[in-house]
């Protein structure tokens, strides 16, 4: 169940928009995790950083429509991308196209989830993610969207789908969750070269 003031905001942000949003699993609030999906047409442009929560690590998984994070161009979504934004306390500008389809997925995970969940692995996070999930000042990080792999157009569609029994998809979708931490958090590691 999400908690009432998450729950209002959320509404808020998705109002008027049909289907628009719709939480898969967890609670913001209570859990510091939220997997939710988003399925809508819109008009004109819409306001899509009121939405985010404060102090926060969001993944966004875009099947499709363009968005935006951010004010410089950082953070330009297209269908088939994927990043994410650290919010720090102050809202952060964000925007979706008026006129497209948007189909996307995001996980939001709180500072405090993530700090727990990471807290053995700091030295080999992104640089960039390490400021995002450990700061030494709250500050907004807009990552710059690449394009998703199979391997996350397919956790997309298990997300709408889970595999397993009712019982079991709350723990099916924190083991997804931790799978996308997996996939975005941590520095690629060189291959080693070989000479001939």
């Amino acid at each position: 169940m999400i908690s009432r003031s998450a729950a209002q905001a959320e509404q808020d942000a998705w109002r008027g928009l049909d289907p628009g949003w719709r939480q898969l699993y967890g609670d913001f609030e209570q859990l510091g995790l939220s997997v939710e999906w988003h399925g809508f047409r819109t008009e004109r442009v819409l306001d899509w950083g009121r939405s985010f929560h404060p102090r926060s690590v969001e993944f966004c998984l875009n099947v499709d429509g363009r968005g935006a994070v951010g004010r410089d161009g950082r953070g330009v979504y297209e269908g088939g991308t994927c990043g994410y934004y650290s919010v720090a306390d102050e809202p952060v500008t964000a925007s979706r196209q008026a006129r497209d389809q948007h189909e996307f997925v995001t996980i939001e995970f709180s500072q405090a989830h993530l700090q727990k969940q990471l807290a053995d692995c700091a030295g080999e996070l992104e640089p960039q993610v390490r400021d995002a999930v450990f700061p030494g000042k709250n500050r907004t990080i807009i990552s710059r969207p690449r394009p998703m792999s199979g391997e996350q157009r397919n956790v997309v569609g298990a997300l709408l789908q889970p595999p397993v029994p009712k019982a079991a998809q709350s723990l099916w979708y924190q083991s997804k969750a931790l799978e996308l931490i997996a996939h975005f958090m941590f520095e690629p590691k060189d291959s080693e070269l070989f000479c001939m």
